[in-house]
């Protein structure tokens, strides 16, 4: 579930078109009959709009590149043509055609609103964070419910580590648009969380807590709040939180599975990491991560033939996988099996090879070695998921 608002760049034409065959439309009700000569660009914008919708964007800013020379009062095309500058990149010709707009003194305040929102949006990708945000509150003022307009507030906050502002602006996204997305909002508290873990453990904690009230499932929650109980010493609490993550859907619960490690070396006691990999590979048995990290602990309670049935599962699932690999070096080596002459390259396997099995995101294809709540590149809430190799 995404709390985003960007889009690929034929969503976007798209959307375009139909709102500006909405904008024409609503002033062809609301303004007297054009003058003859007002028509002589019809044609171009109609053929513009033809060629959003078909997502052919250079010949759609050709076409209204003609529509706007001919009439140029036309606004509908100048938002158009400005809105198809920015999501080809031309960010300063976007800025260009859409500030001329505000110098017009017969704008309506409706299409004054539109035109500051294109404005923002032209901001925000050009790179001004600033004034894309000082752009977007002035459209909040005009239309407190703008719906876009706040999710662009709720994103330059994402962005900027404001999670508290974040919060604010998604509670008013959900009430303009009354629907609800207890996802997202666990999310952000989840986030504020983390921000606050270094300085304010205490706070930090009542943000996990709420974001549990939110979604009492939402395992990267538990897991900050085993992270926060950990730092304070509070190793029953953490592992309490830790064994109800490990209960998630498979990719956060494996995740869940690093610290549920570290928190059993600091116990010296590795059953509860054995029992969460167990209890994951009873659910999923694909869940190759949890054959990892039982295997590490069956390698370091010395049941070799044990780690090698599991490792071979995980091999089988995942053959590619440079860290299984490494668990199956570390067996050999475990097991003395004629290797001492690779006992050099073998060190540096160990020491120097990192993780290279990626989450991805379900909804841009972004890769991480790390799995996110939010995609570092489309910005989505919760879809990131493990790459499944069938």
């Amino acid at each position: 579930m995404g709390g985003g608002w960007p889009l690929t760049l034929g969503m976007a034409l798209a959307l375009l078109a139909v709102g500006a065959l909405l904008g024409d439309l609503w002033a062809r009700v609301r303004a007297p009959m054009p003058r003859a000569t007002s028509r002589r660009g019809r044609p171009h914008y109609l053929l513009g709009l033809n060629y959003l919708v078909s997502h052919e964007p250079d010949h759609a800013i050709r076409e209204l590149s003609q529509a706007v020379r001919q009439e140029t009062e036309a606004v509908e095309a100048y938002l158009a043509l400005g809105n198809l500058y920015r999501e080809s990149g031309q960010t300063e010709r976007a800025i260009d055609a859409h500030k001329s707009l505000l110098h017009r003194p017969n704008l309506s305040e409706w299409e004054r609103t539109q035109v500051l929102f294109c404005l923002a949006m032209d901001f925000k990708r050009a790179g001004f964070v600033d004034r894309a945000e000082r752009t977007f509150r002035e459209v909040a003022e005009r239309e407190p419910d703008n719906v876009a307009c706040l999710y662009g507030l709720q994103r330059i906050a994402e962005e900027t580590g404001r999670w508290e502002d974040a919060l604010a602006f998604q509670r008013r996204v959900q009430r303009a648009s009354r629907g609800t997305e207890p996802n997202l909002l666990a999310a952000l508290e989840t986030e504020w969380g983390r921000a606050l873990v270094a300085h304010d453990p205490e706070r930090a904690v009542r943000h996990f807590r709420t974001a549990l009230d939110i979604r009492p499932d939402y395992a990267p929650a538990r897991q900050g709040l085993a992270a926060s109980f950990m730092s304070n010493g509070r190793h029953a609490e953490a592992l309490e939180q830790l064994e109800q993550a490990v209960a998630a859907p498979t990719p956060w619960a494996t995740a869940a599975l690093a610290t549920l490690a570290e928190l059993c070396e600091v116990m010296a006691d590795d059953t509860p990491l054995a029992n969460a990999c167990e209890s994951i590979l009873e659910r999923d048995a694909r869940a190759w991560r949890a054959g990892l990290y039982l295997a590490r602990v069956q390698l370091a309670r010395g049941d070799t033939a044990e780690a090698e049935v599991t490792l071979q599962r995980a091999l089988r699932e995942r053959p590619g996988s440079l860290a299984v690999q490494r668990e199956v070096w570390r067996l050999l080596r475990q097991r003395g099996a004629g290797i001492e002459e690779f006992s050099e390259m073998l060190d540096s396997v160990l020491d120097d090879a990192g993780l290279m099995d990626p989450f991805v995101c379900l909804r841009c294809g972004f890769k991480s070695v790390e799995l996110f709540a939010r995609c570092l590149h489309c910005h989505r809430w919760n879809t990131m998921a493990e790459e499944r190799q069938d």
